[in-house]
């Protein structure tokens, strides 16, 4: 796992997700939901980035909220979201509010059990609960 990697999971203790490298996909996610979007994203030929890029938003007593988004797709980003909490909340509050033009699609339970309905007996190595 690369340096990086390593300092980012040290850095959010927030996620429930169950973090790891996954050798199908040669690289570290920190939930299986993440990995299993990245599946879908290469099963269907959309290249992506993955946590690609930080924003800095700023709360209400000025102090910064660094967000990484899940996925950079070439025009629209995705956030899987498996449960929220008052961060999560708060973030997507404040990127409405500070920067209107990125759009992202948030994939919740709902969407998620959707997409693997569908793709799970399709992909291979799809991790479930």
């Amino acid at each position: 796992m690369s340096r990086i990697a390593s300092l980012r999971m040290a850095e959010h203790t927030y996620t429930k997700g169950v973090g790891g490298t996954r050798e199908d996909l040669g690289r570290y996610f920190r939930s299986r939901w993440e990995a299993n979007i990245a599946r879908i994203l290469e099963y269907e030929s959309i290249s992506y980035d993955y946590e690609a890029k930080v924003i800095v938003l700023l709360k209400g007593d000025n102090s910064e909220l660094r967000y990484r988004p899940d996925f950079k797709l070439s025009n629209r980003w995705i956030e899987v979201k498996g449960w929220w909490n008052e961060r999560s909340k708060l973030i997507k509050q404040l990127m409405a509010e500070q920067h209107p033009e990125i759009q992202i699609e948030y994939i919740g339970e709902k969407v998620y059990k959707e997409l693997e309905d569908y793709y799970a007996s399709r992909i291979p190595k799809w991790e479930r609960r």
